[in-house]
């Protein structure tokens, strides 16, 4: 995890994001103009896990047509995006995701990801909601 702390430090320095390390987790953060999204990163049984909010769990679950919609629309989504796939996580929150083998995990692999990933849910999200809540 340390080698991965580093690249992300330096890849928030590339994209002049605020990076923050919790534990075994960490967080990258963009802001620019009124629009923020999140990357959170940790490392699973080898793998580098990225993830960011799209829409929170509250909003998934308004109604049970909504929820059905929208995992229509991240079906959708996934057959136009090469890196980045959209699922619903354990508490029922629309998310985008990254893997990718922490062993061959290099600094432009995960500029490319982290970039990727915070534009997608980005996008994503404000096409969802018009808003900017993450």
């Amino acid at each position: 995890m340390k080698r991965i702390q580093k690249m992300l430090e330096s890849v928030a320095q590339d994209l002049n994001f605020e990076c923050l390390h919790l534990g075994h987790k960490s967080q990258l953060t963009a802001e620019r103009g009124r629009r923020r999204q999140t990357v959170n990163v940790r490392v699973i049984e080898g793998e580098c896990e990225l993830t960011s909010l799209v829409l929170a769990a509250s909003d998934v679950k308004a109604t049970q047509d909504r929820r059905r919609e929208l995992a229509r629309l991240a079906w959708q989504r996934n057959a136009d995006t090469d890196l980045v796939t959209f699922t619903f996580d354990d508490e029922d929150c629309l998310v985008g995701r990254v893997h990718h083998p922490v062993k061959t995990l290099d600094h432009q692999e995960l500029l490319l990801y982290v970039q990727s990933l915070a534009r997608e849910c980005d996008r994503f999200e404000y096409l969802l909601s018009g808003l900017d809540r993450h």
